[in-house]
Order: C-alpha cells, then sequence, then structure tokens
C-alpha cells in the first residue's frame, strides 16, 4: 500500500472514532405524549357491582411508570384501580365500581387521571349508570337530574327529561304527573308527553321548570315525579335550589 492509500485510511478510521454512531431498534423510544383510553362501565343496580378496564395505548418513553387515581365517587360508591401504577410492560388496569343498596339510582361521573413518570396529568370522564333491575310485568321511571340549582331570579329554565323502561311482559299506559308548585316554581307549558303508551320498547318525555320572583319560600324544595299505570305507581324527587 503506497503512502497515499495509507494516509487516506488513517483518515477514515479516524473520522470514525471521533463521530458518534446512531443504532436504532435499540433503548427506550419516544413516541409523542402518553395515549390512553377507559373503557365503559355497565349498567349496576344498587348493591351490585362492575369495572371498566383503563389501557395504555403508548406512552412518552416506553419504560414509564403510569400512575392512576380517581375522584366524583358519591357516598354508597366504592371504586378500586388494580394495579394503580403500571409498571412497564404492562398496559392495563381494572376499575372496579361497587355500589351499596342505599344509593340512589342516577348517571354518576367519575374523574380518571393518568400521569406518566416526568410528564403532565392527563384525565379522561366515565359515566357509571346505577338502575335498579326492572322486575317483571313492572317499569322504571327515572329522571336526567336529581338535583338542580336555579341561577338568578328569572329566564333561567330549566329542561328536565324522564324515561319510562318496562320490565318482561309490561304493556299499558303510563301517566306522568308532578307534585304541587310552589307559587315561585313554574312549570313552563306541559308536561310533554304527558303519558306514554308502552308496547317493548322504553320511551320518555320533557317538562320545563322556571322561577318568576326574586322571593322565595322553602329552599331548597323537593319535586316529586310520579309514574302511574294501574295498580303500579313509582315516584322520583329533584330538590330545587333557589337563588339566595
Amino acid at each position: 500500500m503506497n503512502a497515499l492509500a495509507r494516509t487516506t485510511q488513517l483518515m477514515v478510521i479516524l473520522l470514525l472514532i471521533a463521530s458518534p454512531v446512531l443504532i436504532t431498534g435499540c433503548g427506550s423510544g419516544v413516541g409523542g405524549s402518553l395515549n390512553w383510553q377507559v373503557g365503559p362501565v355497565s349498567t349496576i343496580a344498587p348493591g351490585g357491582s362492575g369495572s371498566a378496564s383503563i389501557r395504555i395505548i403508548r406512552r412518552t418513553i416506553d419504560t414509564d411508570e403510569v400512575t392512576l387515581r380517581v375522584t366524583g365517587m358519591p357516598a354508597h360508591m366504592d371504586v378500586t384501580l388494580t394495579p394503580v401504577t403500571m409498571v412497564a410492560p404492562v398496559t392495563s388496569s381494572t376499575l372496579r365500581v361497587t355500589t351499596d343498596p342505599n344509593i340512589p339510582e342516577g348517571v354518576y361521573t367519575l374523574h380518571v387521571f393518568a400521569t406518566e413518570s416526568g410528564q403532565q396529568e392527563q384525565s379522561e370522564d366515565v359515566d357509571v349508570t346505577v338502575l335498579r333491575a326492572v322486575p317483571t310485568g313492572d317499569f322504571n321511571l327515572n329522571l336526567d337530574i336529581t338535583d338542580h340549582t336555579f341561577e338568578g331570579s328569572e329566564g333561567t329554565d330549566k329542561t328536565i327529561g324522564y324515561t319510562i323502561t318496562p320490565g318482561t311482559g309490561f304493556t299499558g299506559r303510563v301517566d306522568i304527573s308532578l307534585s304541587a308548585l310552589p307559587s315561585y316554581l313554574k312549570l313552563r307549558g306541559a308536561i310533554i308527553p304527558d303519558h306514554l303508551d308502552i308496547h317493548g320498547a322504553g320511551e320518555g318525555g320533557t317538562f320545563v321548570l322556571g322561577i318568576d320572583t326574586s322571593a322565595f319560600g322553602q329552599n331548597p324544595y323537593t319535586l316529586t315525579v310520579t309514574a302511574t299505570s294501574g295498580g303500579i305507581v313509582h315516584t322520583k324527587t329533584i330538590v330545587i335550589h333557589f337563588p339566595i
């Protein structure tokens, strides 16, 4: 090998030693922000339980831990997370909801938070529906709210929805009515519709409440909604709060 060739070879070797070398496919990868999801929780009867899966789709760094927490549980509801911290390569956790028999029926929103090590906390909401099983030949009455606060004196009408869910074998007419309203709480128009003819599927309707004065008596006031079909009677209540 002549002197020029030796010099060229030496220069190439020195350049390779001095330059960083990138090796792909090894070590922890960075794939953007944490990507995760919370599955739905099936409908739970009072005193029952249900669960949802929390799944990591992608971590920012493959080896990072992800820690979970939950808020928003009402009285008579317990929530557990198994595991609370997902250590790589674990990518799923189970959120389990347990209720006691005294929990009111309704839809409850839980707030689920996930934090990857060194990253900002993220949150997702999941709804939990608590609804008693409908006996054969009977029906359920449900309202979309159980509590409402009016803000201001006028122009703050609230639309409230109701649903009738039939059990196996129930058919017939269901009449909907409200308890007597105080003078300062108004039914705007009528209950629409004020009765349902049930033949298999559940149905529902709405009514609108409003206030017309700044002088309120009983505060809060409990409004009772009644559904009647022959000798079957079901009631639900809404606690109404007025401006102070």
